[in-house]
């Protein structure tokens, strides 16, 4: 098998269109705990919903300035509708868009609880199997004083061979506890995209309940001027539902515009998101997060697997020393089941390595890199929950 090569992350159209997005202040360089930033990411949706609150001021004050009880006519009528279908207009395509950014988002949550449970899974296989492993070391440690008791000449020996099994024991110790860790991190990352996968919902609820209202405000208020209503009661409920249509416009107007800094921020995160997410992290978090993105270095897993390896062989040399030596007649007291018990312990001592093996293969780069750039760089996850409700 050749060496793994991770993949070449390239920003989508849509990630570089939002992080070069003009800013009121500073730049675009993504920073969690500055609220400067925010600010400044905030130009383009401040700009749309000023011009949908302009449009609807020039709707409410041609209504207002119509006639008594009468239907709109002339230019309060003109500019009334000009305000009112303008401004719905606007919001018509921020809420199409972003609704379509919403069931992106769904998508890309439900993706990343995915991948964030097969390497939830993937880890904790590799705690079942560390800890099958010192089982098997358990199993050597037995047998190595039943040699002992059949063999009491070669005692020493056998406890020399021991006390390598105990480093070995250790180290794997030593990489359950890096492994457990990890682990719970993990789970924790999976519990908390399962807990708000369904919030992109009432995102798609937040854009189209109120501008359908509007949109049937609209239409009924149209229809009491296309019948010229002038009663109280035709004008009261034009007013009111003029008043309620733009409640309800500025409430979408509202959503749109955190939805579009959102999409901002996320394209800032999504343009280079490697060092973004290593900044968010400290300690062994982002030492395993660093290696497993780049695949450069030392595995930090492995360390702890290779020292158990390296006293594991050191055992087995010392294994097939007292192998041979057993053989020989007078040495032992029990020579038939001195014999058995050091081919039993050796042949644990194999399976311990090939386990070993297994398991540096199980959690290497090559086997957990393709998972993690599913994560972040498939357009199904991460570059749709920043960037998809735009």
């Amino acid at each position: 098998m050749g060496v793994y090569v991770p993949p070449m992350y390239n920003a989508s159209a849509i990630v570089t269109s939002m992080h070069d997005m003009p800013r009121w202040v500073g730049n675009s360089t993504f920073v969690y705990d500055d609220s400067s930033y925010y600010i400044g990411a905030s130009i383009i949706p401040a700009i749309i919903c000023g011009l949908v609150l302009l449009m609807l001021f020039i709707a409410v004050i041609s209504c207002c300035c119509s006639s008594n009880g009468a239907s709109l006519h002339g230019i309060s009528f003109s500019l009334a509708a000009l305000g009112l279908v303008a401004s719905l207009i606007l919001l018509g395509v921020g809420a199409g868009v972003g609704v379509y950014g919403g069931i992106e988002l769904q998508n890309g949550i439900n993706s990343l609880s995915d991948d964030l449970g097969e390497l939830n899974n993937l880890f904790g296989t590799a705690i079942s199997e560390g800890e099958s492993i010192n089982s098997l070391l358990s199993d050597v440690q037995t047998g190595l004083d039943a040699f002992a008791v059949a063999c009491p000449a070669l005692s020493a020996d056998a406890d020399t061979a021991k006390s390598e099994i105990v480093d070995s024991s250790s180290e794997i110790d030593t990489y359950l506890d890096l492994v457990s860790g990890w682990h719970d991190n993990l789970k924790n990352a999976q519990d908390y995209s399962e807990k708000y996968s369904t919030w992109p919902l009432w995102v798609i609820l937040g854009f189209t309940v109120p501008l359908a209202v509007c949109a049937l405000g609209l239409f009924t208020i149209l229809v009491l001027d296309s019948r010229s209503v002038p009663s109280c009661g035709g004008s009261c409920l034009r007013n009111f539902l003029m008043w309620f249509l733009c409640s309800n416009a500025l409430l979408v107007a509202v959503i749109f515009g955190i939805g579009f800094v959102a999409s901002v921020v996320g394209g800032d995160v999504c343009i280079d998101p490697d060092p973004i997410i290593l900044r968010q992290l400290s300690g062994d978090v982002e030492t395993y997060t660093s290696y497993y993105q780049t695949c450069q270095g030392n595995n930090p897993f492995v360390d702890a697997l290779s020292d158990s390896r390296s006293a594991l062989e050191g055992a087995q040399a010392q294994v097939g020393v007292l192998k041979t030596v057993a053989g020989t007649p007078g040495i032992c007291t029990n020579t038939i089941a001195a014999q058995n018990q050091i081919n039993a312990v050796n042949a644990t001592i194999s399976k311990a390595l090939i386990d070993v093996d297994d398991l540096e293969l199980l959690i290497s780069c090559g086997n957990i890199n393709p998972i993690y750039t599913s994560t972040v760089y498939d357009a199904r996850s991460l570059k749709k929950i920043f960037s998809g409700d735009m």
